[in-house]
């Protein structure tokens, strides 16, 4: 230290000590009080609220003797960005653990700046030390509960999923036994209707959560607007048969190209129509116009429903958000619908708009999406064609005897030789026997679950190039890696859509390409 500087140290001492009763006052109105250093970074004063904390002197805290009391996680971390505080003359704020005189470490955030001379030269360093303890303790309990509301969500969605699956199975029977039957069909459309209706529910419930985290995925390629739209339209066509609304369609007078993930568009779109159709009485119009707006590509969705107050416009997107639902309580939804559009919509670099001219004048939302160049004709995505027909030896392994019974039902209507297990023993014993060349196994099994089966599948000479298909109510991304890294070649989240099944078993061969649905 330089005699200028030992000059500007002991000036600062003296300034402490003649006006230590204010620092003092200040001090002490907060936890844990302020703190002085010279232009070199070293302590020459800190609260006796801190001082208490940590079980240190004035004179052990001087220098650096503070860093002798921080976590050892800490030390280092802090010293060293001290120091480069100092050389830099930036301002000083920093998130640290002290140890406590109680042997407990408290969270500290301590904020500081320079104090400097007329000429601009650092003579020494002021600050303070906040205890944020109580926020450290109030993050880390909203984080334990936001955790166990993810496991809660994931769990209620497996057992969902579970009774959804056998019901989905066995309308698809009803369809293929009783196709003469017309009241028979009816019900099971109306069957159909409902469990879509519930799977969306749960897959919406587990969307939020996943991009709240951020933790979706999507699975981008050039895909043509108008295969998103129509696909929207489909999912949606049985709402608007049920509430006998007029649906009118433009597209766009040229093909529309856009980078995206098709799924997560077409639920975008359907999400829209599905509100549009909610909230418009029955026998209402909806129209669903595709154009281009310079490098834009617009959805727009009308209709002549409820409409949308001036109060409720900025939030309709907001999360659990619902309007008004005297007009039809049972379509109410859980506001969840808009939400995610908002979130989807925006992960593509796109914006969403919702307009209306007041309650009962209708509403109209607009999706906008940037464009992408088309594709070369040899790029252009080949239409997907159904897979063969061949008969298979598929292996169904569930302990719901109601999804097994009911997925081997309809696999033997293909024309497939099918064999039933309900539990991971019996499964491996089948298996052995069998020999299939596909199998569907349920994740969730008790005792033996369907990791550790698939797992010693692939070690059995007789099922080692065997297709496994995972069967499961839980479709994280996590879920899903686990699924891969057991052996399994397909990750399916229950209900299986029975329309799904022939292509799944079809889609055997011996390279075992992995998918995912």
């Amino acid at each position: 230290m330089d005699d200028l500087a030992k000059l500007d140290t002991a000036r600062i001492r003296e300034s402490i000590r003649s006006a230590e009763w204010l620092y003092r006052a200040i001090g002490e109105s907060i936890d844990y009080g302020i703190w002085v250093c010279d232009a070199t970074g070293r302590n020459l004063y800190a609260s006796e609220s801190f001082l208490r904390l940590v079980g240190l002197t004035q004179e052990q805290c001087s220098g650096l003797g503070w860093g002798e009391v921080l976590h050892p996680d800490d030390r280092e971390r802090t010293i060293k960005a001290w120091q480069e505080c100092v050389r830099s003359g930036s301002d000083w704020d920093i998130e640290h653990r002290f140890r406590g005189t109680d042997g407990k470490y408290h969270s500290i955030l301590a904020r500081g700046t320079a104090v400097r001379d007329p000429d601009g030269r650092i003579i020494c360093w002021a600050g303070i030390n906040l205890d944020i303890s109580g926020l450290k303790h109030a993050e880390q309990e909203l984080r334990e509960a936001d955790r166990r509301k993810d496991e809660f969500l994931a769990t209620l969605a497996h057992e969902l999923r579970n009774p959804l699956a056998p019901i989905r199975n066995a309308a698809r029977a009803i369809r293929l036994k009783a196709a003469n039957d017309p009241q028979l069909q009816r019900a099971q459309e109306i069957i159909d209707r409902q469990v879509d209706h519930l799977s969306r529910l749960v897959d919406d419930l587990l969307d939020i959560s996943r991009i709240t985290h951020g933790k979706i995925e999507l699975q981008l390629d050039l895909v043509p607007l108008h295969t998103v739209v129509e696909y929207a339209i489909e999912m949606t066509r049985p709402l608007f048969l049920a509430r006998r609304h007029e649906l009118t369609f433009e597209p766009a007078d040229q093909p529309i190209w856009v980078l995206g993930d098709p799924a997560r568009l077409s639920q975008s779109v359907a999400n829209v129509l599905n509100n549009a159709a909610k909230f418009t009485e029955p026998g209402g119009h909806i129209q669903l116009h595709v154009r281009r707006d310079d490098s834009h590509a617009v959805v727009r969705v009308r209709d002549n429903g409820v409409g949308i107050t001036a109060e409720q416009v900025p939030h309709v997107f907001d999360l659990f958000m619902q309007g008004d639902r005297s007009l039809d309580r049972a379509q109410g939804g859980l506001g969840l619908g808009l939400s995610l559009v908002k979130r989807l919509v925006e992960l593509h670099g796109g914006t969403v708009e919702a307009r209306s001219d007041g309650a009962g004048k209708g509403s109209e939302f607009d999706l906008r999406f940037p464009m992408a160049l088309a594709p070369a004709a040899s790029e252009a995505t080949s239409p997907i064609t159904p897979g063969d027909a061949e008969p298979r030896r598929v292996l169904v392994v569930d302990d719901n005897r109601d999804a097994a019974d009911s997925i081997a039902d309809l696999l033997r209507l293909e024309r497939h030789t099918v064999q039933t297990a309900y539990s991971g023993a019996a499964a491996l014993g089948v298996a052995r026997v069998f020999k299939p060349d596909v199998v569907f196994l349920d994740i969730g099994l008790p005792g033996m679950d369907g990791y550790e089966i698939a797992r010693r599948l692939r070690t059995f000479p007789e099922t080692a190039r065997a297709r496994l298909i995972a069967l499961t109510g839980y479709g994280q991304a996590g879920d899903r890696e686990r699924s891969r890294a057991a052996g399994f070649d397909t990750h399916v989240v229950k209900p299986v859509d029975p329309m799904a099944l022939p292509p799944l078993v079809a889609g055997h061969d011996t390279t075992h390409r992995r998918t995912e649905t």
